[in-house]
């Protein structure tokens, strides 16, 4: 029994946290303990959660979060903001299998991202004018890089 260290963000959150996990368990097993651990914000059922291994995501020591090497905003950014940095973990597969041994235990990697299921609350911590906010960051981003494009 090998126990690693994996560092997960919830999609959404600002707030990483670590899961200690056997090696040789399955992604499965990984959701639980996540569940487990964030309690307050995952309130159904762990087999709903969509984990992904990121690459390129990491906090520094003033606990900023860094996408290749820069700061973003995690509680405003989405799945899709990290495209062609993520790959699904499957739920039957093992962990040793998901990441290397050198990936493992890395002190200020963020290993895993989670998705809460969009039919799901994606905090209880937010209140409707925040998700309001953004949701208007998303638009006028969007409509601002549309209009570049033209």
């Amino acid at each position: 029994m090998v126990e690693v260290t994996l560092n997960c963000l919830v999609v959404g959150e600002g707030n990483p946290f670590p899961v200690v996990i056997d090696a040789e368990k399955t992604v499965g097993i990984l959701k639980d303990k996540i569940k487990e651990k964030k309690q307050d914000i995952i309130t159904f059922d762990a087999d709903k959660l969509d984990l992904y291994r990121v690459d390129g995501l990491t906090q520094n020591q003033q606990r900023q979060i860094l996408f290749n090497g820069t700061p973003v905003d995690m509680s405003a950014k989405l799945l899709s903001d990290f495209d062609g940095s993520t790959t699904e973990l499957a739920e039957l597969s093992l962990i040793s299998e998901c990441f290397n041994a050198a990936e493992m235990n890395t002190r200020w990697k963020i290993h895993v991202l989670v998705v809460i299921p969009r039919e799901m609350p994606p905090t209880g911590k937010r209140s409707i004018e925040e998700l309001g906010e953004i949701l208007d960051e998303r638009l006028n981003k969007f409509f601002k890089d549309r209009d570049e494009k033209r």
